[in-house]
């Protein structure tokens, strides 16, 4: 995108990139990135990632998982597109309706610890086993999972 592409209408009136910029005291070239970036807003590529997700087109099912193994699929997923890759708050921030953020016990070798969980606002625990060892099973499965895609 070079400053002649751009068309830049203020209060209805066709201006150049040169004199927007000058008004704004910056450079042609960072108006031109702040307005590529226009629309391309932080979340976007969040939300993407999480349709991609919960409609079931990427290759690790919606299962109830580690907030942090939830952070390297994303990251994998960016990876794969070549987007760019968000913190794991921003990533948890706009987490969507369908989702919920949890801290669950979890059995880990002969110990007990607490981790923030990532599940289906539809998934409930099998009765009759504890929910610590049906956590550490699941958070087993993806990143195996997620070990797999990832070579």
């Amino acid at each position: 995108m070079t400053s002649d592409s751009v068309v830049i209408a203020v209060g209805g009136n066709v201006v150049g990139v040169t004199q927007v910029a000058r008004q704004l005291g910056i450079t042609e070239d960072k108006l031109l990135k702040a307005i590529r970036g226009a629309g391309s807003g932080v979340a976007e590529g969040v939300e993407a990632f999480y349709k991609a997700w919960l409609g079931g087109e990427l290759p690790i099912p919606v299962m109830p998982c580690r907030s942090t193994s939830l952070y390297r699929f994303y990251s994998w997923w960016c990876a794969q597109r070549g987007a760019r890759v968000l913190s794991e708050v921003m990533l948890l921030r706009t987490m969507p309706v369908g989702l919920s953020k949890v801290r669950r016990w979890v059995k880990v070798g002969g110990a007990m610890k607490t981790y923030t969980f990532i599940e289906p606002d539809d998934w409930r625990p099998p009765q009759g086993v504890p929910l610590a060892e049906v956590m550490a099973k699941h958070e087993a499965e993806f990143s195996e999972r997620l070990a797999g895609i990832r070579g």
